[in-house]
């Protein structure tokens, strides 16, 4: 690196409190890297070999972006044409609240005599919540190092290297339970099954309490790429609500739109610090779904109806061309329909049409004439008529009484 740049590096990251260090292997002191935590707080004093050793393992034209187990984060590469090897950090992308630290401290299982020690090394961590910021000023002092994209960039949730790690697996076992990992994965997946079974009873307040404390266990990284392993985490998580979810007796047809729509917002996920709101609102979503479309307790018969009237209210749904698709007398299947839903076919499938077309009219600038045929009914006299019965005022009316308050109820309906 040419002085000139050396000298805009040093300053654009000192300016903005973040270090950084130029070394040539092989290093006799590692402890500015990670600020003295390893060595002054946990007592690791042994690691100057293996972190040489690590370190000479850097490919050329390789920008590595690197997460320890304590959420700093650094950035590091070897210089091009040099025996020179450029380190940025430690940084942390998300504040260490009470509540952070708290989870942090519950993941680790740490001793309580390092806990203090910690609390304060993190105050002396430089924080920015402009990762993305960040990272393209990494990317940038890449570009002029190894030629625009003429590089690849690395992400590593693990430890910025990765013996620090191993010596303090020991610290976090604890003597007198000395089978704490195997008690760890006993709670993890018990925690996994209590939530299935909140999803499966449609329990949206349970359900999310046992999210939250599956969030607060630590679960370790299984790939290079940070957000390739949150990614597959949300994944996993969606497929298992699916499932649960078709246990509560929903039809497929309902969860699998669902369930693709989700793992395409997965992907297009951009970082860590999205993934907790993602996976409240993929949680409600399926416990939402269980309660306006469990047809556990039903018969087949009335289950197959169910299904019919919510795959296409513009279909021909009356009794007549049910029971004909279902090769049964009518009698019997109004009869079945009524004892078992506590309502007239017709009835469920104008309630039904009338909720879909509340969404429409609050959702939708359409006329409302194309909401009325949207809703599988042409007549529009008749349907103003239907949706004045059912709630009490005109389409219009609802619409415009509706236009503010009108979110909310759809979300719970959802």
């Amino acid at each position: 690196m040419n002085k000139e740049l050396e000298v805009f590096v040093r300053e654009l990251f000192s300016n903005s409190g973040i270090p950084i260090r130029f070394v040539t292997l092989p290093c006799q002191d590692w402890n500015w890297l990670d600020q003295g935590l390893r060595r002054d707080i946990l007592g690791i004093t042994d690691l100057t070999d293996c972190l040489n050793e690590h370190v000479s393992t850097y490919r050329e034209n390789t920008l590595y972006h690197l997460t320890d187990m304590f959420q700093c984060s650094y950035s590091s590469l070897k210089l091009p044409d040099s025996e020179e090897y450029l380190f940025i950090g430690p940084v942390i992308f998300e504040k260490i609240t009470a509540t952070v630290f708290s989870d942090i401290l519950k993941r680790l299982k740490s001793p309580s005599r390092i806990q203090e020690p910690l609390r304060h090394y993190y105050y002396n961590v430089k924080y920015t919540p402009y990762q993305g910021i960040y990272e393209t000023f990494v990317k940038t002092l890449a570009n002029q190092l190894y030629g625009r994209d003429n590089y690849e960039i690395v992400y590593r949730e693990t430890s910025p290297l990765k013996e620090w790690s191993e010596p303090y697996r020991n610290i976090l076992q604890i003597p007198e339970r000395p089978y704490i990992n195997v008690q760890y994965l006993e709670d993890r997946y018990q925690m996994e099954t209590s939530l299935l079974i909140a999803v499966i009873n449609g329990n949206e307040i349970l359900a999310m309490e046992y999210l939250n404390k599956l969030g607060a266990l630590w679960v370790p990284s299984r790939l290079e790429s940070r957000m390739r392993d949150v990614r597959n985490y949300l994944i996993s998580l969606n497929t298992l609500l699916r499932k649960a979810t078709e246990q509560s007796g929903v039809h497929p047809i309902h969860i699998d739109g669902y369930s693709s729509r989700i793992v395409q917002q997965i992907e297009e996920l951009t970082g860590p610090e999205q993934v907790h709101g993602f996976a409240r609102s993929l949680l409600q979503g399926y416990c939402r779904m269980v309660r306006n479309y469990s047809m556990k307790g039903h018969s087949l018969l009335v289950c197959q109806v169910i299904t019919y009237v919510n795959s296409d209210l513009t279909a021909d749904l009356s009794l007549k061309t049910m029971a004909r698709q279902l090769n049964i007398n009518s009698s019997y299947l109004s009869s079945l329909f009524a004892k078992e839903m506590g309502m007239p076919m017709t009835e469920y499938v104008n309630r039904r049409r009338i909720q879909y077309a509340k969404k429409l009219l609050l959702l939708t600038n359409l006329p409302v004439k194309s909401i009325a045929l949207q809703c599988g009914i042409s007549d529009m006299h008749y349907f103003s008529r239907l949706f004045k019965r059912m709630t009490g005022i005109t389409p219009r009316a609802f619409r415009e009484q509706n236009a503010a308050e009108g979110y909310k109820e759809l979300w719970e309906s959802a």
